[in-house]
């Protein structure tokens, strides 16, 4: 069988009775999987479950410990890629930067402890769900063969709480900055403040606002109603702002910002709070990538429908991580707090502007993410 990543072989009926037995009957695997806390399983040198305990069950809301042998991880716990290739888990193509799979393939082939972050989208009773682990995988040696206990720690919780108050306390401390700099400014007008000013003042309170609104509904994994408040906003605003948002933003320092050559004479009835949380964490992502002295160009079209905004920036994305671009959790950062950004783009763009979030990357000609959004 054909595999992306891990071995497709399996262990053959007598050979697992014998793995299972093994492991049933070994006294420190049954005291460790009755003494230690959080979820643990016994895998063979198939990556199979041949013991596995209470916690890891409960967690699939399983009693019968025989329902998961036999089942390599991502089978028993239903992740959406475990079932893509005749192998199973650990064969497919998004299996290559499945953390879980990484850390006991590591430890199989160097027979050392190895931990990674594994992003798992499970599928339970045809409801999906966005899960975070820290999987730590650990050989021991029993009858002269190589066995691997994994230990599981769900972190979701954890890196959701990270990840949504890094983004909006960043956000917060933007529109916070503008309007202590406005409030200023009107302190020292001795005329009175411009009518410009105030109109700024009030932008920013209703976007405090709003950001606020989308906190809450990103704490609580998009369950919260989020009410849109649509209004008309031209392209050209648009540009504007976000010309002033990254003037003095941090990810923009050393690169250029290159604007659409000619504006199209375009207005959006739409979430203009929403919109602009799509583009900046596009422009984001763009500047992130790039190195200094690099460019970053936003282009604009128009339909009689919609409008495309497109993102380009010259890094490519390894075609490894490509598939996973979307899926909450998962970054190629290290830091706790990573993996919103393309997560809310697609959420947001989709889920409440109706439109669409696609991007290509290929070595040659960079990256450029799309987001179209219907005009009305």
């Amino acid at each position: 069988m054909n595999t992306y990543f891990a071995p497709a072989e399996r262990a053959d009926k007598n050979r697992l009775a014998i793995d299972i037995e093994t492991a049933s009957e070994n006294p420190v695997i049954n005291e460790i999987l009755a003494v230690a806390s959080g979820m643990i399983a016994v895998l063979n040198e198939c990556r199979q479950i041949i013991s596995i305990n209470s916690t890891l069950l409960k967690m699939m809301g399983i009693d019968d410990p025989a329902a998961a042998l036999g089942l390599r991880p991502g089978e028993f716990l239903h992740c959406i890629h475990a079932h893509q290739t005749e192998g199973g888990c650990g064969t497919s193509s998004y299996c290559r930067t499945c953390g879980a799979a990484i850390a006991i393939v590591s430890s199989l082939e160097n027979d050392t402890i190895t931990e990674e972050k594994c992003t798992l989208t499970i599928d339970l009773a045809h409801q999906k769900k966005e899960l975070l682990f820290t999987v730590k995988a650990c050989p021991i040696h029993l009858n002269s063969k190589k066995y691997i206990l994994i230990f599981l720690h769900d972190i979701t919780e954890q890196q959701n709480l990270a990840m949504t108050g890094r983004v909006f306390f960043h956000d917060l401390r933007n529109i916070l900055t503008s309007l202590v700099m406005a409030s200023d400014i009107m302190q020292k007008d001795q005329n009175g403040p411009a009518p410009e000013l105030l109109d700024q003042m009030h932008r920013l309170i209703f976007q405090l606002h709003q950001e606020v609104k989308i906190q809450e509904c990103l704490t609580n994994s998009g369950h919260a109603d989020y009410i849109t408040d649509k209004q008309d906003i031209h392209c050209t605003d648009i540009c504007n702002y976000l010309t002033q948002y990254f003037q003095h933003h941090t990810s923009s320092r050393k690169k250029t910002f290159v604007l659409p050559e000619r504006m199209p004479d375009i207005s959006l009835h739409t979430d203009s709070t929403l919109l602009f949380r799509v583009l900046t964490n596009m422009l984001i992502n763009a500047f992130e990538a790039s190195d200094p002295g690099n460019f970053v160009k936003l282009s604009i079209a128009g339909t009689p429908d919609a409008v495309t905004f497109a993102v380009w920036n010259k890094k490519y994305i390894p075609e490894k991580y490509q598939q996973r671009i979307f899926q909450r959790n998962f970054s190629t950062k290290a830091q706790a707090g990573r993996g919103i950004g393309t997560y809310s783009m697609k959420f947001f763009g989709e889920h409440y502007l109706n439109g669409k979030i696609e991007f290509t990357s290929t070595e040659n000609e960079g990256t450029c993410f799309l987001f179209t959004v219907p005009l009305v």
